[in-house]
């Protein structure tokens, strides 16, 4: 066997000669067919583990962030994508404030919402959203499980988009905070919201404030806060609860064990309110923080809130300004939180001025424990801004209280200065008397004294005996009408505490004629008449006057306690006498008015009196007297 040195074989190779083949092709198959190689099939591979991989990663940020959903959506929708939603999606806050987000906007943002994982807070304040759009963002959230802050503050929730949030709120178990201020939320809308949260054991914030929710719909949303358990925040401020409303809601405070801070500022609270709230601090051990600015409350008010202040502990923060309190109640505010059992260390009364006395309570408050006073400003002045309940006392009253107390007689006074047993004197002696006697009387009071004793310039032992008999019986008289009006208070506000009567009240301040009966003090028929409530009040009572003289309510003095027919016919007629039974008494007088005239043909001029007169003739039942003819 022939065998080649490496240096020949070398040489071979060199010398051998390889034929060069030119082949064109159209195709670039067929040029991969040609030079098709291991090697190729290696890199292909390659590639395709490649592609994969960033189709994977791709896939896994879009389900994690949303930004290609959001994008496909935008492009399927035919809207432009906002890189400033697109960079947030990244992020665990979306402050999208007055950017102006149109329908398709709102819905490809909530596509994208869907896949997203990183975002848990969402402000979409003021965008100008209808409610198609805010419902979409409700629907997502039964399913999206990160989102636990939302914000969609001076958009609109209407009825549709409420019912998809009872919804959302049912099932949702994530979301803690809940913003809907200015969403022009109403009694029905409210509704919707109430049957949600009924099942909600998540929600620890809800904003309400700067709505439109009336009578009725605080009485149903009084409801659900008694037994609610995870509440902690509730702010129904700038809204139109009053009377009934927010009676209502303040007694549903006081067996509620979850509420740590409430705001009810800018309502209608009123007298009703702070009577309920003086209770309702009675027994609420875990309220921290309350807002009661412009209420309505003033110094009346004031001791009914204090009560509950008096003793609760729990309470440590108390915004109550805005409020006629006058000089007078902010004392007595201050006086029941001096307290040592009170909790208050924060006190705000802006708008509300204070006296030097008021500023050093507070000074001495603050000696015995932590407090601060927020007020309006000193006032320099020893005058009292506001009520002031000191009467001035009437000089007889002032002079027969003086002789009782020196054990001195009528009797005795007038022998004191008739010296020649005339049984009358001189005007001059009698003043001379009563400074003798040293009466607590200045010269204006015993002036005032003489003139209503005086008759032809002397004064008889007569007159004084029957003045100082008319004056004590005027005086008894006062006194039971007092007690009476007390009796009368202590009875109202029993039965606002315990009152639980739904109130057929208009939920807007729009008047509607067909919803009160102009020409009683009853409801038509079909409407309950069984009670009546305090809180059923004129639509316009809250500040607003009615205009015209067809908006006038007819309301039954509180002496009338029967109860009264229903009014089953339309407006009383002429030829109707029996219908006037049912009329006021202002009402009558111009029927009667009216049929005197057609009787007798002459024009019968307003009267000041009326009486039932007996007749034959039933037209006549009810006459004028006396009748003055023009």
């Amino acid at each position: 066997m022939e065998t080649l040195t490496e240096e020949e074989d070398q040489t071979k190779v060199k010398n051998t000669s390889v034929p060069v083949i030119s082949i064109h092709h159209n195709n670039d198959e067929d040029d991969d067919d040609l030079y098709d190689t291991d090697l190729e099939d290696e890199k292909n591979r390659d590639v395709d583990k490649d592609s994969k991989k960033e189709r994977a990663v791709s896939a896994y940020e879009n389900t994690d962030i949303g930004h290609h959903t959001y994008e496909e959506a935008c492009k399927k929708l035919k809207v432009i994508p906002l890189k400033r939603i697109i960079s947030q999606l990244w992020t665990d806050t979306m402050m999208l404030r007055y950017i102006g987000l149109n329908f398709g906007q709102a819905k490809a943002l909530s596509y994208a919402l869907m896949h997203n994982s990183k975002v848990e807070k969402v402000d979409l304040t003021e965008n100008s959203l209808e409610g198609d759009s805010t419902g979409l963002f409700f629907e997502i959230l039964k399913t999206q499980i990160y989102i636990t802050y939302l914000n969609i503050s001076e958009n609109i929730v209407d009825e549709a988009a409420a019912s998809i949030l009872s919804e959302m709120l049912e099932c949702n178990a994530c979301l803690t905070h809940l913003v809907l201020s200015g969403t022009k939320i109403g009694d029905k809308e409210i509704t919707h919201i109430i049957t949600g949260m009924q099942e909600n054991d998540t929600l620890i914030h809800l904003d309400l404030s700067k709505n439109e929710i009336g009578i009725s719909g605080a009485l149903r949303f009084s409801k659900i806060i008694t037994p609610n358990r995870s509440l902690k925040s509730l702010n129904l401020s700038w809204n139109h609860i009053r009377a009934a409303g927010g009676v209502a809601i303040v007694k549903s405070l006081q067996k509620n064990i979850s509420l740590i801070d409430v705001d009810l500022s800018w309502n209608g609270l009123g007298f009703e309110g702070s009577l309920a709230l003086g209770e309702a601090l009675k027994d609420n051990k875990f309220l921290r923080k309350l807002n009661l600015n412009n209420n309505r409350i003033n110094w009346d008010c004031v001791p009914y809130i204090g009560r509950g202040l008096r003793n609760n502990k729990s309470l440590n923060i108390l915004e109550i300004g805005y409020n006629p309190l006058s000089l007078e109640g902010c004392a007595d505010l201050l006086d029941f939180i001096s307290n040592k059992k009170s909790g208050i260390q924060v006190l705000s009364l802006p708008a509300v001025p204070i006296n030097t006395k008021i500023a050093y309570l507070a000074t001495k408050i603050s000696h015995d424990r932590k407090f601060i006073l927020h007020h309006g400003g000193i006032l320099a002045t020893g005058d009292v801004i506001g009520i002031q309940r000191a009467f001035k006392v009437d000089p007889l009253s002032r002079l027969i209280s003086y002789l009782g107390s020196i054990g001195f007689r009528v009797v005795d006074l007038f022998r004191m200065f008739d010296s020649q047993d005339k049984l009358f004197v001189s005007r001059e002696k009698f003043m001379q008397g009563l400074k003798k006697i040293n009466a607590p009387l200045d010269e204006d009071d015993a002036d005032n004294i003489a003139d209503r004793m005086e008759v032809n310039g002397e004064i008889s032992f007569k007159t004084l005996m029957d003045s100082v008999k008319n004056h004590i019986r005027d005086a008894r008289k006062e006194d039971m009408r007092h007690e009476m009006m007390e009796k009368r208070k202590r009875e109202e506000r029993k039965r606002i505490l315990h009152s639980d009567v739904t109130v057929n009240a208009q939920t807007t301040l729009a008047f509607s004629p067909g919803a009160y009966n102009m020409y009683s003090s009853y409801s038509r028929q079909g409407r309950d008449t069984s009670s009546h409530s305090p809180f059923t009040n004129n639509p316009h009572s809250d500040g607003h006057s009615s205009s015209g003289s067809q908006h006038r309510v007819f309301t039954h003095s509180a002496s009338t306690s029967k109860t009264l027919p229903t009014v089953t016919s339309p407006r009383p007629t002429l030829r109707d006498p029996e219908s006037m039974k049912h009329l006021s008494a202002r009402s009558r007088f111009r029927q009667a008015g009216r049929r005197l005239a057609f009787t007798s043909g002459k024009k019968v001029t307003r009267q000041t009196s009326m009486e039932p007169v007996e007749k034959e003739n039933t037209i006549n039942q009810y006459a004028v007297l006396p009748a003055v003819k023009t």
